[in-house]
Parts: structure tokens; sequence; C-alpha cells
């Protein structure tokens, strides 16, 4: 051997089972749907605010933009709504929160740490590197999901890592872009 030594960087990633997404909560059988929208109209619009008032009160300080979330299960359901008037911004809502549910993604395990260079290298001390760090997480029911975080290392070699948000955001879709518009190339200088 080459004599390599390690040393500890002091860096823990550990589950935490408050960082949760809400995704859609939707039984497979259509009459259980019907039969969850029709006690949800029979409310009326007072009662309905009041019910998604207490709701959000739960959501909210967990998720960012919970409404947008809750309108985008509403739209999976829709098509089983009575035909009638157009439901108001509240009964959408309301429905689509009936229709959703809280999954802790990793609230059994953090693993499989794998980093690349940041495509922003901006604003960094000369010999830093800013790297996308990605983990396996495992939740509930053991479902796996890929997390990312990002840190620097440093020229002395220290890593800093990006303190992480109570927030977990689900992917969007993104243009396609080449390997080198994702990973520009970058140079590091030695110690």
């Amino acid at each position: 051997m080459n004599g390599v030594q390690l040393s500890s960087t002091g860096i823990d990633f550990r589950p935490d089972s408050r960082r949760v997404i809400v995704r859609p909560f939707i039984s497979p059988d259509p009459a259980r749907v019907a039969h969850i929208i029709s006690r949800a109209l029979s409310l009326t619009e007072a009662e309905t605010e009041a019910q998604l008032d207490e709701v959000r009160a739960d959501f909210i300080g967990r998720h960012i933009d919970i409404d947008s979330m809750w309108l985008l299960h509403f739209e999976r359901v829709k098509s089983q709504v009575p035909d009638g008037p157009p439901l108001s911004e509240i009964r959408r809502l309301f429905l689509g929160a009936l229709f959703s549910g809280e999954y802790a993604l990793e609230s059994a395990a953090l693993f499989n740490p794998s980093i690349v260079p940041h495509p922003d290298q901006g604003n960094l001390g000369k010999g830093d590197l800013r790297f996308i760090m990605s983990l396996r997480a495992t939740g509930e029911g053991h479902i796996s999901s890929i997390e990312f975080r990002t840190g620097v290392i440093r020229r002395d070699n220290s890593i800093q890592m990006e303190k992480t948000t109570p927030f977990v955001i689900l992917p969007g879709s993104e243009p396609h872009l080449s390997q080198g518009d994702v990973f520009p190339q970058t140079e590091r200088d030695g110690p």
C-alpha cells in the first residue's frame, strides 16, 4: 500500500422522520373515492372552509405551498366529482387534501453517498470545490428515494455541508441539458 491516511470528517448523516413529502393517497376503489367526494360535498361552504383551515394548520409547518399539492391531487380525482356548478377553490383544496398523505422519505436510513462537482463554482476560495451529493433515503415501507445535498471541499480538504431545510421538495422536469451544461469542467488547485 501507499500509506494512504484516512481521518474522520465528523460529518454524520442521520435519518429524520420529520422531513416529509405530500403525495397522492387515493383508493384504487372508485366507489370509495366517490363516497369520500360525496361526503365532502355535503358540507356547506363555511363547514368546508373550517375543515380546510384545520387541515392546513396541521400541514402548513411541514410544507411549502401545500395548496399547490392539494390542487394537483384534486385534479387526479376531479373526473369523479358529480356534474354541477363549478367548485370553489376552497372545495377543490379540501378535496385535494382528503386525497393526500404525508410520507417520511428518510425515516429509516440515509446511505450510499456519492458526490459530483456542482455546476456553480462561483464565490469560492481558491482551491475550494462545491459539490452535489446524492444519498439513498429509505422511508416508511422501505421505499427508496434519492435525496440531494450540497457542500464544499475546502482547499485544506475539510468538508463543509450546507444545512438541510426541514422542507422536502419533489423534483420537477427540466429541459434536456447536455452533460457539459450540467457538469462544467472544474480545476482544483492542490494544497
